[in-house]
C-alpha cells in the first residue's frame, strides 16, 4: 500500500470523530454545556488522530510542520482526557469541587512536562537517581506526560463508579454502564498510545483502535436517552461475532478444498457438472453450519433467548383455552409475586382516549388498590415511553432522566403518590394493551438484572395471552348483544308483520265500506236531479254534489297512498351510483321538458362514492322530484339538478324557477293530503302522491328530504342518502 492509499485510509479516523460532533447536535440533547464539552473532546480527539497523518505525508509537509503536528498530538491526549473529566460531570450532574481540583492538578503536570519536554527545548536535564534508579530526562517527562492524562481519566472513573453504586437498576444505571465501559477503552487506548517509538505508530494506530469505539460509546450514550442492556449488547455483539468467524472459517476451508484439492481427486465426470454438484453441496453445507452455528452461538450467548423460545413454543401449546382477562391477570400477578417477593402490584389495561389520550384501567391488583381511571395527555413523556418501549421503566428514571422532564408537575406528583417502583409495558405485537406496575421487594430489596429478564420474559408471554383473552371476552359480550337484539328485532319484525297484516286486511274490508255511502248518495242525488226541475232544488243538488266531492276527495287520497305504499313492503338493496340514476331520470323526462320548454341541467361531482338502494324504486323518487319541478315551472324556466358529496352522505338537489311554495306550506307538501293554495284552480302547486312516495323511498333508505321555497321564486328539493362503507 502507497504512503497516499494509508494516508486516506487513517485520515477517515479524525473525520469520524468530526462526524460524531454532528451527529450529537443533532440528537434531542437540550444541555448546551454538555455538548460543548463533549465537542470540544471530540475535536482534541480528532487533531490527535491526525497528528498520525505526519507519518504518511511523504515530502508534502515540512519537517517544521511534521515537528509541530507531533507535539500537538502528544498533548492533545492530555486535553482530551481532561473534556472527558469535564463532560463526566456534567453528564452525570456531580459536585465540581473535586473535579476541578483534579483538573487543575493535571493542568499543572500538563504544564510541567511541557517545560521540561526536550522534544520542545532541545535540552537535557542530567540524569540523576531516586531510591537507587538511574532517571533520565526522558523517563521523568514520560512520567509527567502519563499523569497528566491517566490522572483526569481516573478521576472520571472513580466519579462514575460512585454514581454507579448508589443508584438502583433503572435506564439511567444502564447509561451510567455505557460511560464506564467508554472511561474502561479509553484508559487501555491511552496506556497503548503512550508507547513513543521514533517513526513507528503501530502503538498509537493500535491505541486508536480503542479510543475511537470509545469516544462512539460516550457520544451515543449523551445522545440517546434508551439504551439497551450492555451486558445483553455485549453478548448479541459476541454471537455475532463468533458467528461469523466461524462462517468465514468453514467458507475458507471449502473454498481451498475446491481450488487446490478437488482438481487432484479422479473422477469420471465432466467438469461441469462436477463445478455444479460442489456448488450444490457447498450450499447445503453453508445451510446447515449456518442454521447450526445461530442455535449454538445463540444458547452460549443469550441463554435466556433460548429459554424463551421454548417458553414460547410451550405456549403455542395452551392458546386453546384461555381464562377471561380478570382470572388470567391473576394468575399472572401471582406467578410473578412468587419469583420475585413483590408483594404490590397493579395490572392495569389500556385504552385510548379522546385526542390521544392515554387511559390506564385496573384489571386486578395485589395489595392496596390502584385509581378506578388514570389518564395521561397525548404528548406525556411517561405515555410517550410506554407506547414506544418494551424496556421496564424505574420510577428513579422519571425523576432523573432528561425524557421526562417536561413531564407536567401534576403527572409527576400522581405517579409518585402510586409508590410504585416499577413500570412494564406489556405489548402484543406493535400494540401497547397494558401495564404492570409493581410496587418495592420485600425488605426493601432492590431489583436486579436477573428480576428485569424474568420478568421481560413473563411479559413477552402474557401480551399476547392477555390480548386473546380480552379479545375474545369482547366477542363473548358482543355476541350476548348480537343475540339480544337479534331477540328483540324478531320480535318486533313479528309485531310489524302482524300489524301489516291487520292493516292490509283493513284496507281491504274499509275501503269499499268507506266509498260505498258516496256512491249512494251519487246515486240519489242524480235521482233527485231527474224528478225536478226547479232551479232552486237544482242549485241546492249541485252545491251538495260539490261538497260531496271536497268530502270524498281525502279519503281517495288516503286509499291510493296506502294502496301505494303497501306495494312497496319490499326493497332489492344493491351498490348503485347516484349520478346514474339522475341522468336515467333526465332522460326519461326529456320530452315533457321540451314539451314544456324547460331546460334541463345536471351537474354531478368527480368520481360520487356509491350508496346501497333499491334501483328501481330510488329512481322512481328521483323522478318524481324532477317532474315536479318540470311541471310547475314556468315557460323557458330551468331545472337544475346538482348531485355531489356531503360529509358521510350524498345528495341530490332539484333547483326550479317555478312559482314556488307558500313557507307555511313547506311542513306538509310531502303528506300528499293538503294543499299550496286554497284555490287549486290557481297555479298553485298542489302536494301530491308522489312526492309521498319520495318521501317514504328516501327514509326507507335510511335517508332524508328537504324542501325550500321563496313564494314566487322557484323551490329547491333535496335528497340525502347515507354513503356506501368500505371496509
Amino acid at each position: 500500500m502507497t504512503l497516499t492509499q494509508q494516508f486516506i485510509v487513517v485520515s477517515i479516523f479524525p473525520l469520524s470523530f468530526l462526524l460524531m460532533i454532528a451527529y450529537v447536535w443533532r440528537s434531542e440533547v437540550k444541555q448546551r454545556p454538555l455538548l460543548m464539552r463533549w465537542s470540544l473532546t471530540l475535536v482534541v480527539a480528532a487533531i490527535w488522530a491526525s497528528s498520525l497523518l505526519r507519518l504518511y505525508g511523504g515530502l508534502a509537509f515540512t519537517p517544521a510542520i511534521i515537528f509541530t503536528w507531533q507535539v500537538a498530538g502528544n498533548y492533545a491526549l492530555n486535553l482530551m482526557a481532561l473534556g472527558v473529566l469535564l463532560t463526566t460531570v456534567t453528564y452525570l450532574s456531580t459536585p465540581h469541587e473535586r473535579s476541578l481540583l483534579v483538573i487543575g492538578v493535571s493542568g499543572l503536570f500538563i504544564v510541567f512536562s511541557l517545560v521540561i519536554d526536550p522534544n520542545i527545548w532541545g535540552k537535557y536535564i542530567p540524569d540523576f537517581t531516586l531510591a537507587n534508579q538511574n532517571i533520565r530526562h526522558f523517563d521523568l517527562w514520560a512520567a509527567v506526560w502519563i499523569v497528566s492524562w491517566l490522572l483526569p481519566l481516573l478521576s472520571a472513573w472513580l466519579v462514575t463508579r460512585q454514581v454507579s453504586t448508589s443508584l438502583p437498576l433503572s435506564l439511567y444505571r444502564n447509561k451510567i454502564s455505557y460511560w464506564s465501559l467508554m472511561l474502561f477503552l479509553l484508559f487501555g487506548g491511552g496506556a497503548l498510545a503512550s508507547v513513543q517509538q521514533p517513526n513507528q505508530p503501530a502503538w498509537q494506530e493500535l491505541g486508536l483502535l480503542f479510543i475511537l469505539p470509545a469516544m462512539l460509546l460516550g457520544t451515543i450514550s449523551i445522545a440517546r436517552s434508551q439504551l439497551p442492556d450492555l451486558q445483553l449488547a455485549l453478548r448479541q455483539i459476541l454471537r455475532r461475532l463468533s458467528g461469523t468467524l466461524i462462517i468465514f472459517g468453514l467458507t475458507w476451508v471449502a473454498l481451498w478444498f475446491i481450488t487446490e484439492r478437488l482438481e487432484e481427486i479422479p473422477l469420471a465426470i465432466s467438469p461441469n457438472l462436477l463445478l455444479v454438484l460442489t456448488a450444490a453441496l457447498f450450499a447445503g453445507m453453508f445451510t446447515l453450519t449456518y442454521r447450526l452455528v445461530n442455535d449454538v452461538t445463540r444458547r452460549l450467548f443469550l441463554p435466556s433467548a433460548a429459554q424463551q423460545a421454548v417458553v414460547m413454543t410451550d405456549y403455542a401449546n395452551i392458546v386453546g383455552y384461555l381464562p377471561e382477562p380478570k382470572q388470567l391477570g391473576r394468575l399472572f400477578l401471582g406467578v410473578i409475586g412468587s419469583n420475585i417477593a413483590v408483594p404490590e402490584m397493579w395490572l392495569l389495561i389500556t385504552e385510548s382516549g379522546p385526542g390521544g389520550q392515554l387511559i390506564l384501567r385496573p384489571l386486578t391488583h395485589i395489595g392496596s388498590a390502584p385509581p378506578a381511571t388514570i389518564t395521561f395527555a397525548s404528548d406525556s413523556p411517561f405515555a410517550a415511553y410506554l407506547h414506544k418501549s418494551t424496556l421496564p421503566l424505574v420510577q428513579y428514571d422519571i425523576d432523573i432522566l432528561r425524557d421526562f422532564a417536561h413531564m407536567s408537575a401534576d403527572e409527576k406528583e400522581m405517579v409518585a403518590s402510586w409508590q410504585r417502583v416499577v413500570y412494564m409495558p406489556l405489548r402484543a405485537g406493535d400494540s401497547l394493551i397494558g401495564v404492570l406496575a409493581l410496587g418495592a421487594k420485600k425488605l426493601g430489596e432492590l431489583y436486579s438484572q436477573a428480576d428485569f429478564q424474568m420478568m421481560q420474559s413473563l411479559v413477552i408471554q402474557f401480551g399476547p395471552l392477555l390480548a386473546q383473552s380480552r379479545n375474545l371476552d369482547s366477542l363473548l359480550q358482543v355476541n350476548e348483544h348480537v343475540f339480544q337484539q337479534n331477540q328483540r328485532l324478531s320480535q318486533d319484525k313479528q309485531h310489524l308483520q302482524t300489524l301489516a297484516e291487520l292493516y292490509g286486511q283493513f284496507m281491504q274490508h274499509i275501503s269499499p265500506d268507506l266509498k260505498r255511502p258516496f256512491r249512494t248518495l251519487s246515486e240519489q242525488l242524480s235521482r233527485l236531479r231527474s224528478k225536478t226541475e226547479d232551479a232552486a232544488v237544482q242549485n241546492e243538488i249541485t252545491a251538495i254534489e260539490q261538497q260531496l266531492v271536497q268530502t270524498q276527495m281525502p279519503l281517495d287520497k288516503l286509499i291510493n297512498t296506502a294502496a301505494h305504499l303497501q306495494n312497496r313492503a319490499q326493497f332489492n338493496f344493491d351498490t348503485v351510483q347516484l349520478d346514474e340514476i339522475a341522468r336515467k331520470v333526465q332522460r326519461q323526462l326529456n320530452n315533457m321538458a321540451n314539451a314544456r320548454r324547460v331546460r334541463m341541467e345536471l351537474e354531478t361531482g368527480t368520481s360520487l362514492s356509491p350508496i346501497l338502494a333499491d334501483a328501481e324504486q330510488l329512481t322512481e323518487a328521483v323522478r318524481h322530484v324532477i317532474h315536479n319541478a318540470i311541471k310547475f315551472n314556468k315557460i323557458g324556466g330551468v331545472v337544475t339538478i346538482t348531485c355531489g358529496t356531503a360529509g358521510s352522505e350524498v345528495f341530490l338537489r332539484v333547483l326550479d324557477t317555478g312559482v314556488g311554495i307558500p313557507q307555511e306550506r313547506l311542513t306538509s307538501i310531502w303528506e300528499g293530503f293538503a294543499t299550496t293554495y286554497n284555490n287549486e284552480t290557481e297555479h298553485g302547486r298542489k302536494a301530491n302522491l308522489g312526492l309521498t312516495l319520495t318521501h317514504f323511498i328516501v327514509t326507507a333508505h335510511g335517508g332524508r328530504v328537504e324542501a325550500e321555497s321563496k313564494y314566487g321564486s322557484g323551490s329547491k328539493f333535496s335528497i340525502y342518502l347515507p354513503l356506501l362503507l368500505k371496509e
